[in-house]
């Protein structure tokens, strides 16, 4: 037996990187959920494209992934599927921002034209 350090993600850090990287083809959580379940009699394992992302070890009942089989089902799944889309980048809006007490249904919000400048995004909002 060989110990060895290496880095692994856990279920919440996998379904982060497949939504940013694919975009939500299928619900990923309940994805690897059904993928980590002993296959019962008449209920076949899901797969996508006949692909599937098996864990690595496990950390008590938390399923850990290596970034490299994570990495390798992505180029899989858009070689198979050249049509697929990565999930849309966070939007950024101007928000007239009037204080903490103000209910939320009345902050105004637009959606900002230049979203790698916030400072000068608040200088227009002023």
């Amino acid at each position: 037996m060989t110990r060895k350090t290496i880095k692994l993600l856990n279920t919440q850090e996998t379904v982060t990187l497949l939504t940013l990287h694919l975009g939500t083809p299928v619900a990923w959580g309940a994805f690897l959920a059904d993928i980590r379940r002993t296959p019962r009699e008449g209920i076949p394992v899901p797969s996508l494209h006949g692909l599937r992302l098996r864990p690595y070890a496990q950390y008590g009942q938390v399923a850990l992934y290596r970034p490299c089989d994570l990495k390798d089902f992505i180029d899989a799944v858009r070689t198979a599927d050249p049509g697929i889309k990565a999930a849309s980048k966070p939007a950024f809006y101007v928000v007239e921002d009037h204080g903490e007490l103000q209910p939320w249904q009345w902050r105004k919000a637009r959606p900002a034209i230049h979203p790698t400048e916030p400072a000068a995004l608040l200088k227009r909002a002023a």
